[in-house]
């Protein structure tokens, strides 16, 4: 027999009525309260890695793109705003792969480290570039350099499988 709650019959409607004070709340907002403070711990681990990956490179770059998007230089605000995304390409796809907090932090850890080296051989293979984005504003070079970055970046995360 159905019963008005669409339940199958009248014992699975004593089962949704025996769940004591949680009776009236949707299971979909019980998940909710319950998943949300985790996603949020998930979150702050991979913009905390963001943000230390995106400062390491700062630090290590031979452009030194930020000097010279101050300066106005419109080449080196095109390779930083590829570089970035090329940066949380890999550690989206760590963050998606990962089930803990542990493992999120090691994977984007791992993440960042190969992303950065890679980002380091591209630019030993398109050698002179970075300077010529930086000292004549080559747009064109910046958007090869991006480009390039963005590649190895998709790349990676298709090879990334945890």
């Amino acid at each position: 027999m159905r019963h008005a709650f669409g339940c199958g019959d009248v014992r699975s409607v004593e089962v949704w009525r025996s769940r004591g004070p949680f009776m009236s709340i949707p299971p979909e907002l019980i998940a909710f309260v319950a998943g949300f403070p985790i996603l949020l711990a998930h979150l702050g681990i991979a913009v905390t890695a963001f943000i230390l990956w995106a400062a390491v490179y700062t630090l290590l770059s031979r452009g030194k793109e930020i000097a010279q998007i101050q300066n106005g230089n419109p080449a080196s605000s095109v390779i930083y705003g590829a570089t970035l995304f090329a940066l949380a390409v890999p550690l989206g796809r760590a963050l998606s792969a990962s089930t803990g907090l542990l493992d999120i932090a090691i994977w984007t850890g791992a993440a960042g480290l190969v992303q950065l080296t890679l980002f380091g051989l591209v630019d030993l293979i398109l050698a002179g570039l970075t300077a010529r984005i930086r000292d004549e504003q080559d747009m064109s070079g910046a958007i090869l350099l991006g480009a390039a970055r963005i590649s190895v970046a998709w790349l990676f995360c298709s090879a990334f499988v945890v």
